[in-house]
Order: C-alpha cells, then structure tokens, then sequence
C-alpha cells in the first residue's frame, strides 16, 4: 500500500502509543515489554505494541470471567443486547476506510480485499444483532457422531 495515501486519522493511530484493553482497562503489557509491527509489503516499522504475555492473558481471562459473573452483558435485555451489536456494526462500517487502510498495513495485502473482509465484519455484527432476541431454546440438529444439547444459563 502506498504510505503516502495513508488517510489521517490512519496516520495518528499509527503514531499514538499501543496498549491492550483489559478489563475495560487501557494497559501495558505486564512485563513492560513490546514488539515492532512491520508492514510485510516493505519492512518499514509500522508501529510499537505491547508484548502480552502469560500474566496479561491470565489478567484478560479473569475479567472476561468477573465481566461473565457480574452480569454486564447476560443481565442486559436482550433488546439492549441488539442494540449494542447493531452499534459495533454501523461503527465498523463508519469507520471502514481507517479500518481497512490499518489491516491492509499490517498484513500488506491490497485495501480491496481489507476493505471487503471489513465490510463483511460490520454485517457480520449486524446479522449477528438480530439474535438475542430470537432465543428459542432449541438445539439445532447435528450429524450421529456428534452430542449437542443446550445449556440455559442467566
């Protein structure tokens, strides 16, 4: 991709410092450590990020399991549920032209194919919206060599 076509708010996110969300939270890397992003088309170094080792995936579990039993999300109505998909989707589609310019960089593929597989992710999210509240209970049929059942949980 052509860096001199880079959009600007492309070209901000590159050079703003990287950090990981855990918890809600915008955190480094425990170690302190971080790593190089290249962009495989040229070599040139894109972008430091953080190095997220053993105690950051450990963090990221046991908030992804305290954000599980608290209810942030199973707790919400369904409804809200919806809405809140139906906002990542219009937000990835809004913003499709930094998205696809960013994943075209980091894994130095043409902006055509980033900016169809970024699109395909805001449908993804809008098709994927109009579930929570289309709960049945029922478990889909699979082959003989397969068990499935449904768990209901809050």
């Amino acid at each position: 991709m052509d860096t001199a076509a880079v959009l600007r708010e492309v070209s901000d996110f590159i050079e703003r410092p990287k950090t990981m969300t855990i918890g809600g939270a915008q955190v480094g890397a425990a170690s302190g450590e971080s790593f190089e992003v290249r962009d495989p088309s040229t070599g040139s170094i894109l972008t430091e990020v953080p190095r997220g080792g053993h105690d950051d995936v450990d963090r990221a579990v046991a908030a992804s399991r305290a954000a599980f039993e608290d209810r942030r999300w199973t707790g919400l109505r369904p409804g809200k549920q919806a809405d809140i998909l139906q906002r990542v989707g219009e937000l990835i589609k809004k913003h499709s032209a930094e998205l696809a310019q960013i994943e075209s960089l980091d894994a130095g593929k043409p902006l055509k194919l980033s900016s169809g597989e970024i699109w395909a992710a805001g449908e993804a999210f809008r098709y994927y919206s109009g579930w929570p509240t289309k709960t049945y209970g029922e478990t889909n049929p699979a082959g003989d060599d397969a068990f499935v059942y449904t768990l209901r949980e809050p």
